[in-house]
């Protein structure tokens, strides 16, 4: 069963996202209520992990739906596999800094001119992650504009 599950997986490298959004709904089960403070300009944010994490299953979600509409229109198996990866690496590393940033980070938590600049260091590590799991989404549609192009030459 282990291998044809693998085997499954080789064909459908998109079937990992409903593996991690299962893991990330456990996950948000054992939360602790962390919060994430988000300074943009004059305005701050208090955004809890597990809206984070809920919103990551959701984006999943939405990338499974349109992968299993798509998924005999994609011709590469290698960017499918290129997107996936840098997907789940993104999100994991984003809810990661964002479950344990009080442990990563432990001099954040401090009423200190160092504290501030650690939080923002944290400000701009958060930052960089998201920009990343944006990028990330630029392969799906750069593969789903190859394919097009592929199809429309075809005919």
């Amino acid at each position: 069963m282990f291998k044809r599950t693998l085997g499954t997986i080789r064909q459908q490298p998109y079937l990992l996202f409903l593996l991690a959004a299962i893991l990330l709904i456990i996950i948000s089960f054992f939360e602790r209520s962390n919060t994430i403070d988000i300074h943009l300009h004059d305005t701050m944010f208090v955004v809890s992990v597990t809206f984070i994490i809920w919103v990551s299953v959701g984006c999943l979600g939405i990338l499974l739906l349109a992968y299993s509409w798509l998924g005999k229109f994609l011709r590469k198996k290698t960017l499918v596999w290129v997107h996936v990866g840098l997907t789940l690496l993104m999100l994991a590393a984003i809810v990661i800094t964002g479950q344990w940033h009080d442990s990563l980070f432990p001099s954040a938590n401090q009423n200190t001119p160092a504290a501030l600049n650690w939080y923002m260091n944290l400000m701009y590590v958060y930052a960089l992650l998201v920009f990343l799991f944006l990028a990330a989404q630029l392969v799906f549609i750069a593969h789903l504009l190859y394919s097009l192009l592929l199809h429309l030459r075809k005919k």
